[in-house]
């Protein structure tokens, strides 16, 4: 038992390893045109569904293939509304090759583990580093699923497995209780209808029992889904949340409709089956296609509202909000023009959220809860990358508009001084989240904050406005104030008989933080003087 055991929770803890170099990694390689790519791939209901067919009858793994979704929803590389069919015919995409045979990707996922690894390891390639850190951790993804269902294997020759599902017996709506349990717990919805073809086979079952256990088995591979989606937040839950609630729907078409063939007398699914082949086993593998066909056939006339629905129920999050891009879109560098007032109005919108950090602060002391600065940050990085390559690609096609480049080039510089601004306000930020608040440090932690606080905002609405009155303003605050720092220094720092040594350290590396943050804001005030920027 305790091998078992040992599996169980090896496989889960691998199992979110990979998925956490899996999302790292994918976030590193996001790209435009593989943005591009994906959505072109997906840009329709019958391209996606086609996708996801081949992609569940690859994989063999719902729960592997929800989870691998949920983190390129979480880059951005692809939407929920693009992956609902994906998820919805790849399960059928699962039950076709179970028809014709069980494929097991054990030794691939081996392989891709072990060159990924080394890869990884020694960053060899040195430009394909971030796609071994996905590929790596896709192999660990898959992996920590073997181990668990290799862990659960043994459960399925144990007696007290075999009694339970035998209880089923003169019992309909039992066997798909216990079929659907029996899967969670063995992490296999095809071994549990393997065992119980077998045991039909040996006369334990009837034709209908077994039918109402291969329906519970696939209900109950949701619960095993459902239960790893509590990891996850926002519209990443929401595709993993699409896959456990397919399974539901599946079941509310096919349950009545089994109770109608067997108390009612009219022919439906079991007599189909019967028609299409004359073998029980491939009877039986036909019950649970047609289990996830009714699924995907059903949801295929509503993937909109059922997005929607998705969306009410699991909202996304605040971060995943502060990192979207709201101006930049993929048409407007067909009109070069279009594309720069667009990647500035990005930019500014961008540079306003800075005084997000001192607001998390604030909000943090009346609440006493952990500021968001860690998420704001990422958010920050992740947007301020898609301008980037937004200006990048931009650039080229400026060849016959050398006024137009000049203006790209001039916002790529300003963008690499806002992400150095955002870097330090972070640090900054973090510093004064720290600080402690003992009498000598309160006044200036707070001084501090609102100093801060006062000149972002100022510079957002030089940003904004462009007008000489508001740069020129911006200037004065942020002209050369080492002697004020120096005065400031001396006065805190003269406070022997209340301060304490960590106030000591913070204050020195507060005020190294914000003479650094007022030097490049400096520099960013004089960018919105040139190349007549100014009203």
């Amino acid at each position: 038992m305790s091998e078992i055991l040992g599996y169980l929770i090896g496989g889960i803890g691998v199992f979110f390893v990979g998925m956490h170099l899996l999302t790292l990694g994918l976030k590193q390689i996001t790209g435009r045109r593989l943005q591009v790519l994906l959505a072109k791939w997906t840009g329709d209901d019958f391209r996606g569904g086609l996708v996801g067919c081949l992609i569940g009858a690859v994989t063999q793994s719902m729960s592997g293939l929800s989870f691998v979704l949920a983190s390129l929803i979480s880059v951005g590389m692809i939407t929920v509304r693009q992956t609902v069919p994906v998820m919805c015919w790849a399960n059928a995409g699962v039950g076709i090759l179970i028809l014709i045979a069980f494929l097991n990707i054990q030794v691939a996922i081996l392989f891709v583990l072990g060159i990924a690894g080394i890869s990884y390891a020694f960053e060899k390639p040195l430009k394909y580093r971030h796609l071994a850190q996905a590929l790596l951790g896709m192999g660990l993804l898959f992996y920590g699923l073997f181990m668990i269902r290799t862990g659960a294997a043994p459960l399925g020759e144990t007696e007290w497995f075999k009694y339970i599902l035998t209880q089923c017996r003169n019992s309909y709506f039992l066997g798909f209780l216990i079929g659907a349990i029996l899967t969670a717990i063995s992490q296999t919805s095809s071994a549990v209808t393997i065992l119980a073809i077998a045991m039909t086979h040996a006369g334990q079952f009837s034709v209908e029992e077994t039918i109402m256990i291969i329906y519970g088995a696939n209900f109950g591979s949701s619960i095993s889904t459902g239960i790893l989606a509590t990891s996850l937040k926002g519209t990443p839950r929401q595709l993993v949340m699409a896959q456990v609630l397919f399974n539901g729907v599946a079941a509310a078409i096919l349950l009545p409709l089994f109770y109608l063939e067997t108390q009612a007398g009219i022919p439906l699914i079991k007599a189909l089956v019967f028609q299409l082949s004359d073998r029980f086993e491939q009877q039986m593998g036909w019950v649970f296609i047609l289990y996830n066909l009714a699924g995907a056939i059903a949801l295929s006339f509503c993937f909109g509202p059922y997005t929607r629905m998705l969306a009410y129920f699991w909202p996304a999050t605040t971060e995943e909000e502060w990192s979207k891009v709201k101006y930049l879109n993929e048409q407007a560098l067909k009109e070069p023009l279009t594309a720069v007032a667009l990647l500035n109005q990005e930019q500014i919108r961008l540079f306003t959220q800075l005084p997000k950090y001192m607001d998390e602060i604030r909000t943090a002391d009346q609440s006493a809860n952990k500021p968001a600065l860690r998420p704001l940050n990422e958010a920050f990085f992740s947007v301020s990358k898609e301008i980037e390559m937004f200006a990048s690609e931009l650039l080229s096609h400026c060849d016959r508009a050398p006024d137009i480049a000049e203006q790209v080039i001039h916002l790529k510089k300003r963008q690499d001084l806002i992400t150095a601004l955002n870097g330090v306000v972070f640090d900054l930020a973090s510093a004064l989240e720290k600080w402690s608040s003992t009498p000598a440090g309160r006044p200036f932690r707070n001084t501090f904050l609102e100093c801060l606080d006062t000149i972002l905002l100022m510079a957002c609405d030089a940003m904004e406005s462009r007008t000489a009155e508001d740069c020129e303003t911006l200037k004065r605050l942020t002209s050369d104030r080492g002697d004020m720092m120096q005065k400031m220094r001396r006065t805190y720092l003269s406070r022997e008989e209340s301060m304490t040594s960590k106030d000591r350290l913070a204050f020195l590396e507060v005020t190294g933080l914000f003479e650094r943050a007022v030097w490049i804001l400096a520099r960013i005030a004089q960018t919105l003087t040139n190349h007549g920027e100014t009203q």
